[in-house]
């Protein structure tokens, strides 16, 4: 029976159709259900077997009478074998969702969970595609609840721009649970809702290392907000990055030298936004040796360019040198799953790290924190890079 679809393999596609297309079907569409060519043989040149022939074509030719649903439509044609004419099934079609819900016995939660969620945005007057509606049912019941939350908040609001992310009025919608949930609300609302919001200014906090500013008494710790005047105690040199703030308060000292901190997805906008750090002749980064800090280190490159920013201690030789001090589990105790993301700006030895700590055959940690690794040595790292850097910049200088 090669080239038959039988009656069970056409339903197991029917069922897949529910599962892909119902939503497209509750929003008002009319997707296909069936199969467009059972693989009737066109003439008796193809039926190499009368007998499996005519056993699949009464299996087809009983299906609308063994089901008793006249929605079920097997077309047929007629085709001649040796010298008699048959009625050969050529197209299988269910006449809508719920017939092909019925029939396959599969999808029936789905989709009236998916009514239930349609109508309820319905009545809130947004209009759905299929997209957002899968978006939408796919949702936790907890998260559903904070989204017809936002949706009315929304709704009832003309400018939005009093509220920053952390300040909107409803319960749930933190300000991580709307950047995950932006293009939902922007969908289901038809505006660009949360770009409205008042956006909080880029905030950046640092610390001195020039010896002798520390030696004279004067602070330490600073800060600047987007907006505010730039008054730095002195021109940096040298701009260290690094993602975590007990390694920005205790860095040790280096001339010219600031520590800014940097971690997190948003330290990439940020620090673009320092109007002093175009001036400044190194700015290296130093992050936790994880898929997450390769990830800040790449966007980092990717908003100041790639020749301006190095790295120290996220190398293939600071894998293996510090692995004894790194974990495999987040502080939850749950493993640490491989994160592999295409990262376009690192060096050939930064992407063997990478690879190293995503892949849990190589035995190495996918997570070494930079807070376990020796300040002494991230110290020494950094003015070994910057006496690099600086001999090459004099040789540039010369030519």
């Amino acid at each position: 029976m090669s080239g038959y679809v039988s009656v069970p393999d056409a339903l197991a596609q029917v069922a897949r159709q529910v599962e892909e297309r119902w939503a497209e079907a509750v929003c008002g569409g009319a997707p296909f259900f069936g199969v467009r060519s059972l693989g009737a043989p066109r003439s008796d040149a193809d039926v190499t077997d009368v007998g499996a022939f005519e056993a699949w074509r009464q299996e087809w030719v009983r299906l609308p009478r063994d089901l008793g649903d006249d929605r079920v439509v097997v077309t047929c044609r007629e085709v001649s074998v040796g010298r008699v004419r048959y009625r050969a099934p050529t197209v299988l079609r269910l006449a809508d969702l719920d017939t092909a819900v019925r029939v396959t016995g599969r999808g029936a939660a789905l989709v009236a969970h998916g009514r239930q969620v349609h109508a309820r945005l319905v009545e809130q007057g947004c209009t759905l595609t299929p997209g957002l509606l899968r978006a939408a049912t796919a949702l936790a019941d907890v998260d559903r609840e904070v989204l017809v939350g936002v949706l009315d908040w929304v709704q009832g609001i003309a400018d939005l721009g009093a509220w920053t992310a952390r300040q909107v009025p409803v319960p749930g919608a933190h300000s991580k649970w709307l950047e995950t949930h932006k293009r939902l609300v922007d969908g289901l609302s038809g505006r660009a809702a949360l770009a409205e919001l008042n956006p909080r200014p880029a905030h950046v906090v640092f610390t001195y290392l020039d010896p002798d500013h520390r030696g004279a008494g004067r602070r330490s710790h600073d800060s600047w907000t987007a907006g505010d005047v730039v008054d730095l105690a002195y021109a940096p040199d040298v701009v260290i990055v690094v993602e975590n703030r007990d390694s920005r308060l205790f860095f040790p000292d280096l001339p010219r030298a600031i520590a800014v901190e940097g971690g997190g997805t948003a330290a990439a906008s940020a620090l673009a936004s320092l109007p002093w750090l175009p001036r400044v002749r190194h700015i290296v980064y130093w992050g936790d040796v994880d898929c997450w800090g390769f990830e800040i280190l790449d966007r980092l490159r990717g908003a100041l360019g790639p020749d301006r920013v190095s790295s120290i201690l996220m190398d293939r030789a600071a894998v293996d040198r510090y692995r004894n001090l790194g974990t495999f589990h987040h502080p939850d105790g749950s493993p640490i799953e491989p994160r592999r993301r295409n990262l376009a700006h690192l060096t050939p030895s930064e992407r063997a790290a990478y690879a190293a700590v995503n892949d849990l055959a190589s035995g190495a940690p996918p997570r070494i924190e930079q807070e376990r690794i020796p300040l002494s040595d991230a110290g020494s790292a950094l003015a070994r890079t910057v006496a690099r850097s600086s001999m090459r910049w004099r040789k540039d200088a010369r030519r």
